[in-house]
């Protein structure tokens, strides 16, 4: 349809979609690492979370996981801490790495649409001038018709 206002009013929802959706992602990162630092990492260390509950029953179930000397000090809490923290400063690292290649994908999203306007708003001015060139070439051919053009 190439409609320039209805391209231009999507290029800017699409823009004001991305900046909210920035300011959530931020929101949810700074939610979550609060309540990681505060409750999961905490839990992790005391044992009471499930998954030092859950990595202990099912490596004590497989007697190859014994050699590695990590998981046999699982009960001692500075290895545990440790390995907590390991583990939630991992996720963390993949989660912001995901978030800022989602946004920035997203943004070229954005970048593109609102290139699309701008090569819309240039075609639309390009044929304003071609019809106004088209009018001056008209008015002239009919001064040339007038009676007494000529004769000038």
């Amino acid at each position: 349809m190439r409609s320039l206002p209805l391209v231009s009013a999507y290029s800017r929802m699409l823009f004001g979609q991305w900046i909210f959706d920035l300011a959530v992602n931020i929101a949810y990162l700074v939610i979550w690492m609060r309540f990681a630092q505060n409750v999961l990492i905490p839990k992790c260390i005391s044992g009471t979370g499930d998954f030092i509950q859950n990595m202990q029953g099912n490596f004590s179930q497989d007697d190859s996981f014994m050699a590695n000397p990590v998981l046999n000090n699982i009960s001692d809490p500075n290895v545990r801490a440790e390995v907590c923290q390991a583990g939630f400063t991992t996720f963390k690292i993949i989660l912001i790495v995901t978030l800022v290649i989602y946004k920035l994908i997203t943004l070229y999203g954005c970048i593109i649409s609102h290139r699309y306007v701008v090569q819309l708003r240039q075609e639309r001015t390009e044929q304003r001038w071609h019809d106004v060139e088209r009018k001056v070439d008209g008015m002239q051919n009919d001064r040339m018709r007038l009676p007494g053009a000529g004769a000038v």
